[in-house]
């Protein structure tokens, strides 16, 4: 009897030790606080952080980030974290002179039509791969503790960015034409990666007005190449595109730079890579590939 009174009361004892412990044990550590210009890079971030950041995306969802102007909470969120990614080159200029991680600091830049720098290197997803290695090892050095698991879901991305280059390869490999018009200069990276030639409608801030001149080069270098597409995007009027579709007797198409989600693509579930195939998809029927 004295022995099963002293197990029972070692199992009350002990029963009630494990709960507290187990509370401690068990609690999540605090995600790193990490805070990101615009989507593309935010969407790096979560991708390669996980469950271990907390990542705050500073231009709004659905808002053309070249011209945003933060808040004052914005940039009270952006002192508050303990990285901050920015993209550079013009994009998103109120951050320049800002510390932070320069996600392109690995990757050359094109100049746009204006001779200016352009920022759009993420439509070249060999390009989000070096931005993801930059952005993983930023969290390597923050977060040692957790450095495998950093390393391990920037593998998972880099696979899958390897297989949409695989995608956009094979996908325009054959294609009756060659040319595209956009409605801004955002798809230098990706002409240049797939091989085909693009005529932008506007500057590299899709806000720039074209002069009458450049629409009417447009108008007649579309006619000349029998182009049966013109692509608009998503974050901004679609009225230039339609404009010169109507003229020369083409449709409107979307080619998505990918600046944004809009609120739509968010309920949706739609992601950079999701948009991407889209991407592809809708290059395909404009360049008339097999």
């Amino acid at each position: 009897m004295n022995k099963i009174f002293i197990a029972i009361l070692l199992l009350a004892i002990t029963g009630c030790t494990p709960g507290l412990n187990e509370e401690v044990i068990n609690q999540d550590p605090k995600p790193m606080n990490v805070t990101a210009s615009f989507y593309p890079l935010a969407f790096i971030s979560q991708r390669v952080g996980g469950k271990l950041v907390q990542v705050t995306q500073i231009t709004p969802g659905g808002v053309e980030p070249h011209d945003y102007e933060p808040t004052p909470q914005d940039l009270t969120a952006v002192s508050n974290s303990q990285i901050f990614i920015k993209n550079g080159y013009g994009v998103d200029a109120w951050a320049d002179n800002i510390v932070g991680v320069k996600a392109t600091s690995k990757i050359e830049a094109m100049n746009g039509n204006s001779g200016l720098q352009d920022p759009h290197m993420w439509l070249n997803p060999l390009n989000l791969i070096s931005e993801a290695e930059v952005i993983r090892d930023a969290f390597v050095a923050g977060d040692p503790e957790n450095s495998a698991k950093y390393m391990l879901n920037a593998q998972g991305l880099i696979n899958d960015l390897k297989g949409l280059d695989q995608e956009f390869k094979d996908g325009l490999k054959e294609c009756k034409v060659r040319q595209i018009v956009t409605s801004h200069d955002a798809f230098r990276y990706m002409a240049k990666r797939y091989n085909f030639e693009t005529l932008a409608i506007a500057g590299l801030s899709p806000e720039e007005e074209p002069s009458p001149k450049r629409l009417a080069e447009l108008s007649d270098f579309a006619k000349k190449n029998n182009i049966k597409y013109i692509f608009f995007e998503t974050l901004v009027s679609p009225k230039l595109a339609d404009t010169i579709a109507k003229e020369i007797g083409a449709k409107s198409l979307v080619l998505n730079p990918i600046e944004g989600l809009t609120r739509e693509e968010a309920i949706m579930g739609k992601d950079y890579l999701f948009l991407m195939q889209e991407n592809l998809k809708n290059l395909r029927t404009a360049m008339q590939c097999k």
